[in-house]
């Protein structure tokens, strides 16, 4: 559950932020809830939270 690290939201990129989630799913799969290792800080690019969801909404939904 989580495991995506705050600052990585914060600081990184799209692109950086699906690898991550795409390992934590590869790593815990089937029993795996992605979401922020704590919160999501104030600043955060919008589309790094959107790519961590659509990321692992497109592995439940088999698009990936």
């Amino acid at each position: 559950m989580g495991n995506v690290s705050c600052n990585l939201l914060a600081t990184g990129n799209p692109d950086g932020i699906s690898k991550i989630v795409e390992e934590c799913i590869e790593a815990a799969y089937p029993r795996v809830v992605i979401g922020s290792s704590n919160s999501i800080l104030h600043g955060t690019p919008p589309e790094n939270v959107i790519a961590m969801y659509e990321t692992a909404n497109n592995f439940s939904t088999g698009k990936m």
